[in-house]
């Protein structure tokens, strides 16, 4: 184990935003930072999204040319990674030993969810390992904590605040893509759905669409939310079981 650890590179750019010694490149002395250039791209991300954001742009946004962000950062990949993590931020959740447990990670995963609104960009760079940058990390520690005490084993800790925070960025994204139009498309699905489930083919639907499931009296006009807190209730509550369980 330990000789495969060390013949893990830590990108220059992870390592720097953690404060770790990184070895200097040979030439002058850098003109930016590491977080300046982040700063950068966060800014262009914020203003024209996400596809703004190119090497050439965000040079161009710190004055320099895009061959000297490269003694900072890999690649295009690694600065989204590193904006995503500037774009979370801390978690703004206080934590208090007399907070329950259920309280703490529903206050976290509404946390989360505020992030991912503020910075909806957010959303749209690809998760392709556990991040091990500073602002996620500590997003994580703050879920362990709310746990500390709940008499769960610590892989099912780990498990349950990943399935908040997988929940909380599913709906996130889907309030995202179906925006303004959700109400609308919700009316379109069920007078789409009202021609074509009689024919017995959908049976279950039929009587979802019956009972009015889709229907809300009065009109709602935040049902995305509504089918979010549905969604981390039923989450806490298999939580709470398994704490039960657990003793």
């Amino acid at each position: 184990m330990a000789d495969d650890e060390a013949q893990i590179a830590v990108p220059t750019a992870i390592a720097e935003a953690w404060g770790l010694r990184v070895r200097p490149v040979k030439g002058p002395r850098p003109s930016v930072s590491l977080r300046d250039i982040v700063e950068a791209g966060v800014r262009l991300a914020d203003a024209d999204g996400l596809g703004a954001v190119s090497m050439s742009k965000v040079a161009a946004e710190v004055g320099v040319t895009a061959m000297a962000l490269y003694r900072h950062v890999g690649n295009k990949d690694e600065l989204l990674i590193l904006m995503v993590d500037e774009a979370l931020g801390a978690p703004p959740v206080k934590l208090t030993e007399a907070m329950p447990w259920r309280e703490g990670l529903d206050a976290w995963g509404m946390g989360l969810l505020a992030a991912y609104r503020k910075r909806p960009w957010s959303l749209r760079v690809p998760i392709t390992t556990l991040p091990p940058l500073p602002n996620q990390v500590m997003w994580m520690e703050h879920g362990l904590r709310h746990l500390a005490a709940t008499g769960l084993n610590e892989t099912q800790k780990l498990s349950s605040i990943l399935l908040i925070s997988n929940l909380v960025r599913g709906y996130a994204i889907l309030e995202q893509d179906m925006g303004a139009g959700a109400e609308a498309a919700t009316a379109m699905f069920s007078r789409v759905m009202g021609q074509v489930v009689g024919d017995g083919r959908f049976p279950a639907l039929a009587r979802a669409l019956t009972e009015g499931a889709l229907e809300d009296d009065p009109p709602e006009p935040d049902a995305l939310w509504l089918e979010l807190r549905f969604g981390l209730d039923r989450a806490l509550d298999g939580i709470g079981a398994l704490i039960e369980r657990a003793g």
